[in-house]
């Protein structure tokens, strides 16, 4: 990665490792890592309504095998959702449904 970066700004790699070691240039580098990220986010969101409007649609169309996966996820999300606002921690794949939506509060 360094040999690329190198590359591309016409420099040695030994010159980019010196640059890593500056404060300024680190953080400069950092902020613009964060930029970057953030528009990726924002990219990323711009999908986020015609994503929903496709599960719910699979949720309401096509095979029961599409339907069931489709209400599986959007149930998914609910609870990862739900859980991160009640201070829940977020499921991993050992955590049993049950105990995600009793946390919630949800006797089943």
């Amino acid at each position: 990665m360094k040999k690329d970066a190198a590359a591309a700004a016409g420099v040695c790699a030994q010159t980019v490792s010196e640059w890593l070691k500056q404060p300024n240039f680190s953080a400069a580098l950092q902020a613009q890592r964060r930029q970057l990220a953030g528009l990726a986010v924002e990219k990323f969101r711009e999908g986020t309504d015609t994503a929903v409007a496709t599960v719910m649609s699979l949720m309401q169309t096509g095979s029961d095998a599409i339907r069931l996966r489709a209400s599986m996820y959007y149930l998914d999300r609910i609870l990862l959702l739900a859980a991160g606002e009640h201070g829940c921690e977020a499921p991993t794949d050992r955590t049993d449904i049950r105990d995600i939506l009793a946390g919630l509060g949800v006797n089943i």
